[in-house]
This record gives structure tokens, sequence and C-alpha cells, in this order.
């Protein structure tokens, strides 16, 4: 007696009997697995050396409305956009970076330089 049958599992076909051999639907395909020798080969996209990461963000309404009426692949627009304009502003993100607390400023005032201090 096939094992499988008391256990609940469906016995897999026999490969001499055609008449056995599970339809090749679309569920059968969907649940397949691709094999490369012993290794399991994942389906979809190949995972990226630096993926994108998921962020909160706060827009104005108007901006945000403007890139949704693109339709599809806005956020994808959006970085672009953004990637766009670090590459023609090299450089500008480092100099516009706030000051740390406790350092001097670069901006200098007729006093002399200015030093941020931390709060009390």
């Amino acid at each position: 007696m096939n094992t499988k049958l008391l256990t609940g599992e469906k016995p897999s076909p026999q490969l001499d009997n055609p008449d056995e051999v599970p339809p090749l639907d679309r569920d059968f395909f969907e649940r397949g697995a691709i094999y490369h020798g012993e290794k399991l080969i994942r389906p979809g996209r190949p995972r990226k050396a630096e993926p994108k990461q998921l962020t909160s963000l706060r827009l104005d309404p108007a901006v945000l409305r403007a890139f949704r009426a693109m339709g599809r692949g806005w956020q994808t627009r959006m970085n672009d956009v953004l990637r766009d304009y670090l590459r023609l502003h090299k450089g500008a993100a480092r100099a516009r970076q706030p000051p740390q607390i406790g350092t001097q400023t670069a901006a200098a005032s007729t006093d002399g330089p200015v030093t941020t201090k931390p709060p009390h």
C-alpha cells in the first residue's frame, strides 16, 4: 500500500502511466520550482546590491499631486528627479549640512565666529 495515501498526501504520479500525470495548468507552473543542479533558482528579479529603502517624507500637497497625476511610476520619477539634482549639484549636499552642536559654523558675523550651543 502507498504510505502517502495513509498520511493524506497526494501520491506522486507514476511517469510510466500517462493517465496519472496531472494537467499542466497555470496553477502547476505557479507552484513550480526551478533547480540548477541542487540549487533552487528563485523566480523574479535578482536582488539589488543596494535596494531602495522605505522612508517617510513630508511633501507639499501640490508637489505630491503633480507627481501622482503623472500616473504609474510617479515614485520612480520622483526618485529620478532627486538623483538628477544630486548629480547636478555635486558637493552641495555636504556644504548645506547643518552645523554640529557645539562646533563653530562657517558663517561669520561682525562679532566673530558663531558657535551653536546645545539646549539647556
